[in-house]
């Protein structure tokens, strides 16, 4: 004979299983898109809110994204961006600035000027040819500006040294955030203005080499270029020290005069 201390035990087995399935059930569905508030610009479906969380190359993203979009965050605005590929990029605050009329305010990224949207610093329009930005996202209907940051990276060489380099910058269809070596025999360069396919305008970029021995400086690092007897130069040279390679410890060799052989493998 069944106790009621048994049925209770079989009422309640019973209860859980029906809720164990009905878990299970929950947990199996796909989980809910989130309309994020994030209004998107340009790409292929501007105007639109992104659409949280959405897959890409077979990735989940729960928030905007830079991959594949030269360094500019964006998202997708619908549910299913696998089928649909519908995106827009995602606004975005930059750098705070100096100057202008927006009292230190950051760029606002991507802002409107001249019917144009812009996601980085310009010199557009700007006699000075500094770099700056609007710190709102509509320059034409609210003009707050202030200027960009520079990099500090002053030039040496190229077709327009002593000017500082302009990031990011775009050459052959890749944008560069940083002084890169490709296609300059693996010296470091920039762009020296914000448009360098229209210019043309560029440097090489100071770099630090290998730590030397000997020498009178030793146990200091290389720094490229360096000028010996009116001659740059952007790697260990054996001029004038016995077929041993050496290299300024400084930027400035003629006034310093100080240096350090380069360490090296005997052939």
């Amino acid at each position: 004979m069944r106790t009621d201390e048994n049925k209770k035990m079989e009422a309640l087995g019973g209860f859980c299983s029906s809720f164990y399935i009905l878990c299970c059930i929950i947990l199996s569905l796909p989980a809910s898109n989130i309309v994020s508030g994030v209004v998107t610009v340009g790409g292929n479906d501007p105007g639109k809110e992104c659409v949280f969380p959405f897959v890409y190359d077979k990735n989940t993203y729960f928030e905007c994204t830079t991959i594949n979009n030269n360094r500019i965050p964006w998202c997708a605005t619908t549910s299913d961006y696998p089928q649909d590929k519908k995106w827009g990029n995602c606004p975005f605050t930059g750098p705070s600035t100096t100057g202008g009329n927006s009292n230190g305010a950051p760029c606002q990224f991507p802002f409107k000027y001249k019917n144009k949207d812009y996601y980085n610093c310009t010199t557009d329009s700007e006699k000075s040819k500094r770099l700056w930005c609007a710190t709102t996202s509509d320059y034409a209907q609210d003009p707050k500006w202030g200027y960009c940051p520079t990099s500090g990276v002053v030039t040496v060489g190229g077709n327009d040294p002593g000017k500082e380099c302009v990031f990011p910058f775009v050459y052959d269809k890749n944008t560069y955030f940083e002084c890169t070596t490709i296609n300059n025999n693996r010296i470091p360069w920039c762009a020296t203005t914000s448009d360098y396919p229209q210019d043309q305008k560029w440097g090489n970029c100071p770099f630090t080499g290998i730590v030397t021995v000997g020498g009178n400086d030793p146990g200091k690092q290389c720094v490229f270029p360096f000028v010996y007897e009116k001659k740059m130069y952007f790697e260990c040279t054996t001029i004038n020290n016995e077929n041993i390679p050496w290299c300024a410890t400084t930027s400035d060799y003629t006034q310093d005069k100080k240096w350090g052989n380069c360490p090296f493998t005997a052939g």
